[in-house]
């Protein structure tokens, strides 16, 4: 079984949202699930892989990086599905803005 945890941090990094202003956050409106390999699955390898995620002004997702990952494989499996995902885009006092977000995906297999 996969459990797929989100958590999502906005960060004022180079020219994406600033500090101040009224400010709506992102909300993801389609997830596309990543599929737990095989392999991962029968070696009992779990864990969190953590990305940091560029989201553009229309809520499309620009790029992807991992942080953090328990193997590779697992790595190979969250990329493809988060950059297919879509984000409500973040207002910053009503105007659309390209935001930077962390990603968790949390691989877990239940006993």
């Amino acid at each position: 079984m996969q459990v797929l945890d989100l958590h999502y941090r906005e960060a004022a990094t180079g020219l994406r949202i600033r500090v101040g202003g009224d400010r709506m956050s992102a909300k993801l409106i389609t997830k596309v699930p990543p599929v737990y390999p095989a392999a991962m699955k029968a070696q009992r390898i779990e864990g969190p892989v953590w990305l940091e995620v560029d989201v553009d002004q229309r809520g499309a997702v620009t790029a992807a990086q991992v942080i953090a990952t328990p193997h590779a494989e697992l790595t190979e499996s969250a990329l493809p599905a988060v950059r297919q995902w879509v984000y409500q885009p973040t207002l910053l006092n009503g105007n659309p803005v390209a935001v930077r977000t962390a990603v968790r995906v949390n691989y877990t297999l239940t006993p």
